[in-house]
């Protein structure tokens, strides 16, 4: 160790190999630039002088002189120190540069591979040490070898670097785990050199795999966010990089901008088998239904394998009835490329809910199964759509769409009614297909799923229709249509409760417009809704629009809302409100839990000219599927049970809600409630009916019910809830799983390891060439600058020096009979 090291620790600094420049100064106000005190040290000097010269005479002259000398430097010494004086040195350092170890913490750590054979062997000698028979977890493979006795991997690399370990076990993040050997009083322990000394057993006992997902790219962003980046080296990063949440790891590292060195845990070829199931929420009894299976395979090209498709009703109870399981589907798959769908039609014989499973066997040397199977719950109704068309007179719309939706499946003569303010008195009271007003009591205008407007004037339109309307669509999620004809218009709803819920600004002064012809214009936000889809493919997309025709006239508008989507619009005029936006022909808006659509023109029916009702009823029809499907129909409306999702890990938190009215759809209070909320169970699967849990739902607000259920076990569970009226038990049935997204392959993402090493100037490793890094990767010199400022005037050497002087002078004042 040189002299300018030892100065470097003095100074409390390591690895100090150059002091690039010295200088001192005076911090004193008064001794700035150093003149006063030079004529203060010059002054000192002859007071000292005079002194011993002038009033101590009497002594030889040599005596004197060393007397003088003393008193001299000492005044002068306090002098300098009441100027203050600081030493300014530049140290040029070469510390250690930072290495970060992260490791994955995630769930799929915890993999069992069945490693065999040669590489057993390999695995084997990277750890160093004996290893028993079996199959071991990834994380348990990665403990061993940060312990490995013979060449330790973090050993070696904290005396190169200065190690930070980390470990990502949660989406939003990384956590630190303490490496460095601690007494029992908590000090760091150092080594002779000074050096920081690694504790492996703390790195590997604080490794885990109790996260849920992988999520490296937050990971990334946290180290660059939460922790300085100066003198970084680089990361090596264990894992077996099967990203599945968060950002993309290929950006935050980017950001970080060092290098990445990867280190690969797991297989890169694995065999695995696992699928996916696609299936509507809601279907129709006796109506098609599409149903996907998405198989994903590695190491299984070219086999063959059997796919199990089955619906099973679930009992009162929360389970699948016994006896009662319908094979929707069983068929051998080839399994070609990486991922092979089936497509099945599924007709529904019966209503109720169903559990739709589909499922393949466990193929050998599958590591992870729980991917083999996938569960999907399914509604099935027989229940018929309502709806209810209030109109002015009879117009081409309203004959059509009566005729369409008196014979559709869903909705047929038990599900549509009209009312037509020109109809006569005699015929609303004798044909079912007419209501006798357009106001009907709450409990029956409230079980309606749709609601058609026609072209009404305000006259005819009562507040007590507006207000329910607005309700129906707000707080229970119906669906309303405003159809605009040329007599009135859209204008006469702008004083009316509805006007607010259009989906456009209707203009007090407009008046139809039909000057010239026109061919209306589909907006690029058509092809997200499915009702303006028509035909099969795109093609017959643009022939069914084709089939439409010139329109005649249209209801102009001042805008559309801001919350709104148009569909359809004119190809040449726009709102006079901009200037520039074309005029909306068909928008859509969310109003509360419903939609409102409207339609600036009432000449859809020309869509029938060349081929009937094929686009037609198309239209319509899926208008309908989405506006009634969407909620509970008809009286179910009244009290609908629910939870915030269908899906559920251990010891989720699931959030039971209730919407609760009385007959004629009035919001239910704890005030009407003999318990002060609604009474509910919770049946947990393998529990039968008797044992479930007892729950007591409380008020949120007005007609809203709200609990929070914790769930254990995995399976499904069912949330049973007597309806307060009708004294019926409504249940909500949800699936609870242990295992998480982790555990759907078994395979390591190579390709995301090897793109994080060369985009970032790092190097990719496997498990058993891990302890290369030590030799591999070297450290580059990056000398640092370091500013150090020392106040001379208040160390122990000043005060020392001070001691000796006065020591000095009067041990001298002895030896010459001085008193």
């Amino acid at each position: 160790m040189n002299t300018t090291e030892i100065l470097g620790r003095m100074l409390g600094f390591d690895e100090v190999s150059e002091v690039e420049s010295k200088s001192w100064t005076f911090t004193a106000p008064w001794a700035e630039g150093g003149a006063w005190v030079f004529l203060g040290c010059l002054g000192l000097v002859v007071v000292a002088g005079l002194f011993y010269f002038r009033w101590q005479s009497g002594r030889r002259p040599v005596a004197r002189i060393c007397l003088a000398v003393f008193r001299a430097a000492l005044l002068c010494l306090v002098l300098l120190v009441l100027a203050e004086p600081v030493l300014q040195l530049e140290l040029v350092r070469n510390p250690k540069p930072s290495l970060w170890l992260v490791f994955d913490g995630s769930d799929s750590m915890g993999i069992e591979d069945r490693i065999v054979g040669e590489q057993r062997e390999n695995f084997v000698k990277a750890v160093g040490a004996a290893v028993p028979q079996g199959d071991l977890p990834r994380v348990e493979w990665l403990r061993r070898l940060l312990k490995n006795p013979d060449k330790n991997l973090l050993q070696g690399l904290s005396e190169k670097y200065r190690l930070r370990v980390f470990k990502f076990d949660r989406p939003d993040g990384v956590e630190r785990i303490e490496h460095l050997a601690k007494t029992d009083e908590g000090q760091v322990v150092k080594t002779e050199e000074g050096e920081d000394k690694v504790d492996v057993s703390r790195v590997a006992d604080g490794l885990s795999t109790s996260g849920q997902v992988t999520a490296i790219g937050s990971a990334l962003d946290n180290l660059a966010r939460r922790h300085g980046k100066g003198n970084l080296a680089g990361i090596v990063l264990f894992s077996d990089f099967g990203q599945n949440s968060g950002p993309s790891p290929e950006e935050a590292a980017a950001r970080l901008g060092v290098p990445i060195y990867t280190v690969g845990i797991g297989p890169e070829a694995v065999i695995d088998l696992g699928l996916n199931l696609q299936a509507p929420l809601l279907m129709k009894k006796a109506e098609r239904s599409n149903i996907a299976v998405n198989l994903r395979q590695s190491g299984l090209e070219g086999q063959s394998v059997k796919v199990r498709i089955v619906a099973r009703p679930v009992g009162g109870d929360g389970s699948p009835r016994l006896g009662s399981e319908q094979v929707i589907e069983e068929k051998e798959v080839k399994l070609t490329g990486d991922t092979t769908t089936l497509d099945i039609v599924y007709t529904p014989e019966t209503a109720g809910r169903f559990t739709v499973s589909a499922e393949v066997e466990t193929q050998d040397g599958e590591v992870v199964d729980q991917n083999n199977k996938a569960e999907r719950e399914v509604t099935i109704r027989d229940d018929f759509l309502r709806l209810m068309y209030v109109e002015y007179e009879p117009t081409w719309e309203w004959r059509f769409i009566k005729e369409v939706f008196y014979r559709d499946k869903l909705v047929g003569e038990r599900g549509f009614r009209t009312f037509l303010r020109s109809a006569d008195p005699k015929v609303r009271h004798t044909n079912n297909l007419f209501l006798q007003t357009m106001t009907p009591p709450r409990s029956e205008f409230f079980e309606n799923d749709v609601i058609f407007l026609g072209d009404m004037p305000a006259s005819t339109l009562s507040t007590r229709f507006c207000e329910m309307v607005k309700e129906f669509v707000g707080k229970f999620g119906g669906g309303l249509v405003v159809i605009s004809g040329p007599r009135f218009g859209p204008s006469q709803l702008l004083a009316t409760p509805i006007g607010g819920m259009l989906p456009i600004v209707a203009d007090p002064n407009a008046r139809p417009r039909d000057e010239r012809e026109f061919r209306a214009v589909l907006t690029a936000d058509a092809a997200t809704v499915p009702f303006m889809q028509l035909g099969e493919n795109p093609q017959e997309n643009i022939r069914g629009w084709n089939n439409l025709g010139a329109i005649p006239w249209y209801q102009p508008s001042l805008r559309p809302h801001p919350l709104a989507t148009v569909l359809l619009s004119h190809p040449a005029d726009v709102c006079p409100s901009d200037g520039q936006t074309r005029q909306p022909l068909i928008s859509i808006r969310r109003y509360g839990k419903g939609e409102v659509i409207y339609l600036a023109f009432n000449e859809t029916w020309r869509m029938r000219r060349k081929y009937g009702e094929l686009f037609y009823r198309q239209f319509w029809g899926q208008m309908i599927h989405r506006l009634g499907l969407s909620h509970a129909l008809g009286s179910q409306k009244r009290f609908v049970v629910r939870t915030d999702r269908q899906r559920y890990k251990e010891e989720d938190k699931v959030i039971l809600s209730i919407e609760a009215y009385n007959k004629d759809f009035e919001p239910l209070t704890e005030g009407d409630l003999p318990q002060g909320g609604l009474t509910a169970r919770h049946v947990a699967p393998q529990r039968d009916a008797a044992d479930a849990a007892p729950l007591l739902v409380s008020s949120l607000r007005e007609g809203i019910f709200e609990a929070e259920v914790q769930v254990f076990g995995a399976g499904e569970h069912t949330l049973k809830v007597t309806d307060p009226i009708t004294g019926d038990v409504s249940e909500v049935n949800f699936q609870v799983t242990s295992s998480s997204a982790e555990r759907r392959s078994g395979k390591r993402n190579s390709v995301l390891e090897a793109k994080l090493a060369s985009s970032t100037g790092g190097r990719t490793y496997d498990f058993d060439t891990a302890s290369r890094i030590v030799d591999e990767i070297q450290p580059v010199p990056r000398p640092e600058v370091t500013l150090k400022v020392l106040p001379l005037w208040n160390t122990w050497p000043v005060f020392i020096l001070v001691v000796l002087l006065m020591l000095g002078e009067w041990l001298f004042r002895k030896l010459v009979n001085l008193p």
